[in-house]
Parts: C-alpha cells; sequence; structure tokens
C-alpha cells in the first residue's frame, strides 16, 4: 500500500509525517510513503522546526523539497492522510481520509506554522500517536 500524507505547505506536518512513517513502519515495510501540499511552493524545504521536532523524537529523515498536490500525484496512491477535515474536503477523493480520523486518534492536526519549537514538538508527537496507530491498523489488522 502507498500512503500519501497532505498538508498545506508541505514544510511541517506532512514531512514529518512522511519521515515518521518510514521510522515506525521500518526500513523493511512493504508500504510506501509520501507527502504533497494543497499550496505547496514546490522546492521549499522542510522548515527548521520541524527538523529539529523530528530530531528530539530521533527519527531520521532526509533532505525535503516541498510537492505540489495534484491529480496524477493522487493516482499514484491507495490511501491519501490529510492533517485536517478541510484538507480532506478539498481532496475531495474516495482514497482521502483525515490521520486523526482513518486511525481513531479523533482530531485533526493543528498546523504549527509560524508557531514556536514547543507547538512544532507537540504537532510531532501528535503525528507519531497517530503513525504508530495507523502501524497497528494496517500491519496487526
Amino acid at each position: 500500500m502507498k500512503i500519501l500524507f497532505v498538508c498545506t505547505g508541505n514544510t511541517c506536518r506532512s514531512p514529518m509525517a512522511e519521515a515518521i512513517a518510514k521510522y515506525v513502519f521500518g526500513a523493511k515495510s512493504a508500504h510506501g510513503f509520501g507527502s504533497a501540499g494543497i499550496s505547496a511552493y514546490p522546492a521549499e524545504e522542510m522548515s527548521p522546526n520541524a527538523q529539529n521536532a523530528l530530531k528530539k523524537l530521533n527519527v531520521p529523515f532526509s533532505s525535503h523539497s516541498a510537492i505540489r498536490l495534484s491529480a496524477e500525484l493522487l493516482g499514484e496512491y491507495d490511501l491519501i492522510l490529510t492533517m485536517t477535515a478541510s484538507q480532506c474536503e478539498i481532496i475531495n477523493s474516495s482514497k482521502a481520509r483525515t490521520l486523526c480520523g482513518f486511525t481513531g486518534s479523533g482530531r485533526d492536526i493543528p498546523d504549527p506554522f509560524g508557531g514556536s519549537q514547543a507547538d512544532y514538538d507537540r504537532c510531532a508527537k501528535d503525528i507519531l500517536k497517530a503513525i504508530k496507530l495507523l502501524r497497528k491498523k494496517i500491519v496487526e489488522a
């Protein structure tokens, strides 16, 4: 299964979700992961605060360049997981669900953009919790 994580700009939440999923599912996972942004500016890097949040969780990540969501990209993935309900509505695809709704963790992942490092850290921890539930739902089902 190929899973695409989607947020607004593809510089914080969705690239963190992609990195965390790769970490939680492991290198030998049969699942593929990607990320994109509904309003991304191509080639923007992951925000430094997002990188720091991943480092604090000991989640490895590689260089990242933002990707704008497109119909072609949606077609490449089996499941689209957004950070908010409004993003899911914008995508309007039968393959799209919110990350927290799909995993049963219940709420949107708030955008830390413009916030403090603590906001990014909290966001990363929320994503980690949801990804662990995602793994349990997909792998252990």
